[in-house]
């Protein structure tokens, strides 16, 4: 019984051609076989490479410049302990700039400078005043050559936007030189770039004298003589304007040493033996005082009229006498008291109110001290071995309670990651190639 199917093959058997050449029909089709996979081959791996540029362009795109930081409203805070980084935590030039800080710290840092190399330094990084978040500090020419812990070469300001830095004629090497300072914002990453006209190469007396802010966070306070002049009276005090980047000597060369620096709600303040000196560049008005002993630091009170200072008692012939330095407060200058208890005061790191002041203890531990009574509240602030210097903490941020450190986040090595992804696209590339070829 023949179907329709059959009886259509018949037909179709009977209209063929009676003879058909088959030489070459193999070779042709093995042929057509090679190019057909090496056309899927060839679209296979341009395809997997304009994924890969495509995926790297979009990551650059999505980086683009550094932005400014996001700034929530808020109170910041200083934290009462200071983590270490990873050493592989990235630093502004890949993150962008960090937002208000709350201090400063110096830790062992490492970068990948190619495929193969890396480089370790010890690096400045910052901790965020919002969230505790760590980041380290890219400071362009900074001369990084400081033991982990130690900053000699970089200061906070008051209300931790600006952070000052000296800055150095070459890569951090044992023939670096200083050349001048440097601003950058914290907030947009703009670095401004201070340099005296007349001095070249200033020579810094980094024991002698740290870098500062003025208490109102306008000025950077610097010392320092031409290069090669390393007598003690060589050195100039000298002001910079963080808005304009104006120079205002305080104090030309001629004295002995520098002087103590202090602070202020404005202007800038600084001590030399008895005399107690306040002066503001903005409207060229100073003040003169003199205290009961020498002041080793001298400060204002945020309504400007509380006073408070270190007193240091003459040198005791015998190298074997440690002599108390005592510290004075009182509602303004010329009504002060000794503060009971504390014998051993390094400095004064701000205030919190018109009538709490906050000082240094031994290096290591804080007291705030209530100068309308003479109480003392003590605390520590976590450095490890290091200690607490005004320079590295936004003094502004005493008014706000202290909170627990945020402990960071570990990053690794970003060569291993791009390793990784490097041997996963290869991956990918060869399975992607053996699939075409089964395929075809």
């Amino acid at each position: 019984m023949r179907t329709e199917l059959g009886e259509r093959l018949d037909d179709l058997a009977t209209q063929a051609p009676a003879g058909i050449s088959a030489d070459g029909l193999w070779d042709r089709g093995r042929r057509r076989q090679r190019v057909r996979r090496a056309a899927g081959t060839a679209a296979a791996a341009a395809l997997t490479l304009v994924a890969v540029l495509g995926g790297v362009q979009v990551a650059r795109d999505m980086d683009g410049p550094p932005q400014p930081a996001d700034e929530p409203r808020g109170l910041g805070h200083l934290p009462k302990r200071l983590y270490e980084p990873s050493a592989w935590t990235p630093g502004t030039d890949e993150a962008g700039p960090p937002g208000r800080l709350a201090a400063l710290g110096a830790s062992d840092r490492r970068r990948s400078v190619n495929w193969f190399t890396t480089v370790s330094y010890t690096g400045i990084y910052g901790v965020s005043a919002v969230d505790g978040s760590i980041r380290f500090l890219d400071l362009p020419t900074t001369d990084d050559k400081t033991m982990p812990g130690q900053i000699r070469d970089a200061a906070l300001s008051p209300d931790g936007r600006t952070v000052g830095f000296v800055r150095s004629d070459d890569t951090p090497t044992a023939d670096s030189h200083a050349v001048g300072w440097g601003l950058y914002d914290t907030v947009t990453g703009k670095v401004t770039e201070l340099a005296d006209p007349d001095v070249s190469r200033p020579e810094i007396d980094f024991v002698g004298q740290e870098l500062l802010f003025s208490g109102d966070s306008r000025y950077l306070i610097t010392g320092y003589a031409p290069d090669g002049q390393t007598d003690d009276k060589a050195d100039s005090y000298v002001a910079w304007d963080v808005r304009t980047g104006r120079k205002t000597v305080i104090e030309g060369p001629g004295e002995k040493w520098l002087p103590n620096p202090g602070s202020a709600p404005s202007g800038i303040v600084w001590s030399r033996d008895r005399n107690v000196y306040r002066f503001d560049p903005a409207t060229g008005q100073r003040q003169t005082l003199r205290t009961a002993m020498d002041a080793g630091t001298a400060s204002f009170g945020p309504d400007g009229t509380a006073f408070a200072y270190v007193g240091v008692p003459p040198v005791d012939p015998d190298p074997d006498v440690s002599t108390p330095w005592p510290l004075f407060v009182g509602p303004d200058s010329k009504h002060l008291r000794v503060v009971p208890g504390i014998t051993d005061v390094r400095d004064i790191l701000g205030w919190v109110d018109s009538t709490h002041v906050v000082v240094v203890i031994k290096n290591v531990d804080y007291a705030i001290v209530d100068i309308t009574d003479a109480t003392a509240e003590r605390g520590t602030i976590d450095l490890g071995q290091d200690d607490l210097l005004r320079s590295r903490f936004a003094s502004d941020l005493w008014a706000n309670p202290l909170v627990d450190g945020t402990k960071p986040e570990q990053y690794r090595n970003p060569a291993i990651a791009r390793a990784t992804t490097t041997g996963a696209v290869v991956v990918g590339l060869v399975c992607l190639v053996i699939w075409w070829r089964r395929r075809v």
